[in-house]
């Protein structure tokens, strides 16, 4: 069986209390779900900046480090990315 590429949509640009549930839902979900035989996880947080950052986990320090990016040039990476599936958090 092949390994799914799965995109996880997490974070907002509304406020932060709903920011911050949606990454802690997300983080949940990764952990409980993690299974690289199974799944391939790519995270897209979304900030209240509106921009888009794509860090290597949802640790403070990862999406501090992560480069923002306007919607296009996010949509424009996701697009290389083999995504198999989006699941938003």
């Amino acid at each position: 069986m092949p390994v799914l590429r799965i995109l996880h949509l997490v974070g907002s640009a509304y406020n932060h209390f709903y920011c911050e549930l949606s990454r802690n839902y997300a983080q949940s979900c990764l952990v409980a779900t993690a299974n690289p035989s199974l799944y391939d996880f790519l995270i897209a947080y979304i900030t209240l900046d509106g921009q888009w950052r794509f860090p290597s986990s949802l640790s403070p320090e990862d999406i501090a480090v992560a480069k923002p990016m306007p919607l296009s040039d996010a949509i424009q990476f996701i697009t290389t990315q083999n995504i198999d599936l989006i699941h938003a958090c």
